[in-house]
């Protein structure tokens, strides 16, 4: 990574972080875990922006891939819940 895009990278991490932080909360993330994700979010913007196409607004991308990250997060077994109750008695004859 260049020097100009360190410095890209260091000025979109500072005006996004918080759109990236409320676009998690409203992917339903855990506040627990928001920052570890955010953190995430913007590992894959450092590895990514030389692909970026600069003539785009920034935001549509970065909800992409916080939308992915997000996604993979539920689908863990961790993050998912039961709801408890009464169990139906078979039906007899």
């Amino acid at each position: 990574m260049s020097a100009a895009d360190a410095r890209l990278f260091r000025a979109l991490f500072e005006a996004e972080f918080t759109y990236v932080w409320h676009t998690l909360r409203r992917l339903g993330i855990a506040e627990s875990d928001r920052r570890d994700l955010a953190q995430e979010v913007f590992v894959i913007v450092y590895q990514k922006l030389g692909e970026f196409d600069r003539t785009r607004r920034v935001r549509p991308w970065l909800f992409g891939i916080a939308y992915r990250i997000a996604l993979r997060y539920r689908s863990l077994a961790r993050h998912k819940g039961e709801i408890l109750g009464e169990v139906e008695a078979p039906a007899s004859d």
